[in-house]
């Protein structure tokens, strides 16, 4: 009797065969994934932020694969590993009479804030993007949660929106038509306001960062206090936010409609950046006075981890 024997194919050939049949399912994938989503593929092939294809082509994967959320949740754990239960600054709150505006530090540099209304003790979250934290906090201050509102589309500030919806079933999320963030419950266009009791937002979009990108005015005077701008990644203290998806022109123009406010409008940014912004600020301009001052405060608070959020125009 012939015995037939199986040819030995080399491990390396096996291991090739088995990652080009990984390659082609995975390109059929992202080609269905980016046909259905064709503008925002145009959008970013056009934007400014790099030449390069491949940094395009990673950008359109982390906002719309798992990638994106398996960065940031490696972010986070990253940050509690460095930091601890205290986060990458020490925050507190910050009171205005019956007004409340905590922010929240999140994963490596990031912040959420919630907002509350002391007298009926609701809660509005901004950009909520680590729920282990902010469901955390908002059940120690007993803060009955209402609404989130988001600035856009990014896994490090919508990526908690899901699991907060799973956990309170009948909180409302805010965000933009454009951007559409993860599992946003009511879109919302420039101009729109927001009225949870006398806590008043208006919506006003501010394309660049994302096209989507849009910022909440809270209106002070219900609350005897200057309004509150909460920029997302529009504007931090001495910078603004990287263009993902827009150009210079269009990011400029954002930033003109945040001009509109007064001096003590205070700024609440998405990102505890202030440090490395006005380090590059006082380098380019060194006869900036005011960047100067800026520098010196920062530099204080950041060498004892104290966050350099609740900024005033002035």
């Amino acid at each position: 009797m012939t015995t037939i024997q199986s040819p030995n194919l080399p491990l390396t050939n096996i291991f090739l065969c088995g990652s080009i049949i990984s390659t082609v399912c995975v390109g059929i994938w992202l080609f269905r994934t980016m046909s259905r989503k064709r503008q925002e593929l145009r959008v970013v092939m056009r934007s400014e932020f790099t030449n390069s294809f491949l940094l395009k082509f990673g950008y359109l994967l982390y906002i719309n694969t798992p990638l994106g959320n398996y960065l940031f949740q490696k972010s986070v754990r990253r940050a509690r590993r460095r930091f601890g239960n205290r986060g990458h600054s020490i925050t507190q709150n910050h009171d205005y009479g019956e007004l409340n505006v905590l922010p929240i530090a999140i994963a490596e540099d990031n912040y959420s804030y919630l907002v509350v209304d002391k007298t009926t003790m609701k809660g509005i979250l901004i950009d909520p993007s680590d729920p282990d934290v902010v469901v955390g906090i908002c059940k120690r201050l007993q803060v009955d949660l209402t609404a989130i509102l988001c600035t856009h589309k990014h896994w490090d500030h919508a990526g908690g929106n899901k699991v907060i919806k799973h956990l309170f079933p009948k909180i409302q999320i805010f965000g933009s038509i454009e951007d559409k963030p993860l599992a946003t419950t009511d879109f919302v266009r420039d101009g729109d306001s927001l009225s949870f009791d006398k806590m008043q937002f208006q919506v006003i979009t501010t394309p660049g960062h994302t096209l989507g990108h849009c910022v909440f005015v809270l209106n002070g005077r219900p609350f005897n206090c200057p309004d509150h701008i909460f920029t997302g990644d529009l504007l931090f203290q001495g910078g603004m936010g990287k263009i993902f998806e827009g150009d210079h022109t269009l990011m400029i123009q954002s930033l003109d409609k945040i001009m509109m406010f007064n001096n003590n409008t205070l700024i609440w940014p998405g990102h505890e950046y202030s440090k490395h912004c006005l380090r590059f600020a006082c380098y380019i301009d060194p006869d900036n006075v005011e960047a100067a001052s800026r520098w010196d405060k920062v530099e204080t608070l950041r060498r004892q981890a104290l966050s350099s959020v609740s900024l005033s125009r002035n």
